[in-house]
């Protein structure tokens, strides 16, 4: 039997990297039947967002895979299932998890959000780096749970100005801004924010099972 495309199901895995299990959300394609053998869970209004994270650029989850009686079947799993998986004859990739690497061009900041790491490379300022500290944002080090390009939670964003070269951005840790304040040292730093922080589950569901629902 040939698989349906098109639009599946929204569900999360579980993917440890580091110290930390991530809810990895995703639209899933795989049946019903096999959802709890793969460790999937459906997104529901009730979903608890701390450490989730949808579908970023990397990590990614491991990806089991069987040819069945009734068509191929294949799909993320979470870290847990990945040995009985492979006992019951699925293949098996490996999660892809994310490896970064600071340069003379280009350096690596993260802020954290919802018990996520979310991290971004950015050029290195030509006019001299910029104290990010009065915003919360971290140059990374030895981070091994770092995620990058996740669609949910976004950071909220500030800009400050400097001298002869004019503005420059960058996201904004939790601790750092409630709501759509910022935090007054930041401030008296010359932070201003120009976007809100999206880390409430009324967000995610917007981008997932909201649009399902039409």
């Amino acid at each position: 039997m040939a698989r349906e495309y098109g639009s599946g199901t929204w569900r999360w895995v579980g993917l440890v990297i580091g110290s930390t299990t991530l809810k990895y959300v995703f639209d899933s394609k795989l049946k019903d039947s096999l959802k709890s053998e793969f460790g999937q869970t459906d997104v529901t209004a009730q979903f608890n967002v701390t450490n989730a994270v949808l579908s970023p650029n990397k990590p990614k989850p491991a990806r089991a895979s069987k040819r069945l009686a009734d068509g191929y079947e294949g799909s993320f799993c979470s870290s847990d299932k990945i040995k009985p998986l492979k006992a019951d004859g699925f293949q098996i990739t490996r999660p892809k998890l994310a490896t970064f690497n600071q340069t003379t061009l280009s350096r690596v900041l993260f802020v954290t959000l919802n018990g996520v790491k979310y991290a971004w490379r950015r050029p290195r300022n030509t006019g001299g780096e910029v104290d990010v500290n009065p915003v919360g944002a971290q140059d990374a080090t030895d981070e091994t749970d770092l995620v990058f390009g996740a669609d949910f939670p976004k950071p909220a964003q500030g800009v400050i100005l400097i001298p002869g070269q004019g503005s420059y951005r960058c996201f904004v840790d939790n601790t750092k801004v409630d709501g759509a304040t910022l935090d007054a040292a930041a401030a008296s730093a010359g932070w201003s924010l120009t976007s809100p922080q999206e880390i409430n589950v009324e967000s995610l569901l917007n981008r997932t099972i909201g649009q399902s629902q039409g």
